[in-house]
């Protein structure tokens, strides 16, 4: 993920429910306005961060790999790498921010699509 400027943001919906982000029930993964992180359940229209890194914890400018794993109990672990990270994953962060890396939640089990919504000057890539 490439955040293209300070004011943007990138949403990533995964486990989702429909293909309409602002309605959708999903988990989701978000490069905020103030360069943090969160991971989100959303249900219809009202986020529930299960967790989120402190402000600045990204740069914009810089590309960024994320992995997302979830096991068979429902445990998401959140990792990263690129930019001050270095190159191999690393758990993503909570300190400074709220709740915990990795957090268990089993609200969605099921998915039908992934959704992506960029800002102008953001980019993702899939490799």
């Amino acid at each position: 993920m490439y955040k293209g400027g300070a004011a943007t943001l990138i949403i990533v919906d995964f486990i989702s429910s429909t293909k309409k982000s602002a309605t959708t029930d999903s988990y989701r993964v978000i490069f905020s306005t103030s360069e943090a992180i969160k991971l989100q359940g959303r249900t219809g229209a009202v986020n529930s961060d299960k967790f989120a890194t402190a402000t600045s914890y990204i740069v914009v400018n810089i590309w960024y790999r994320i992995k997302v794993i979830r096991t068979l109990s429902g445990e998401f672990a959140v990792y990263i790498k690129g930019g001050s990270f270095g190159n191999e994953y690393i758990l993503v962060s909570t300190a400074g921010g709220s709740g915990t890396n990795p957090v268990t939640d089993n609200t969605y089990t099921l998915t039908n699509y992934l959704l992506i919504d960029n800002d102008v000057g953001d980019l993702i890539r899939i490799l």
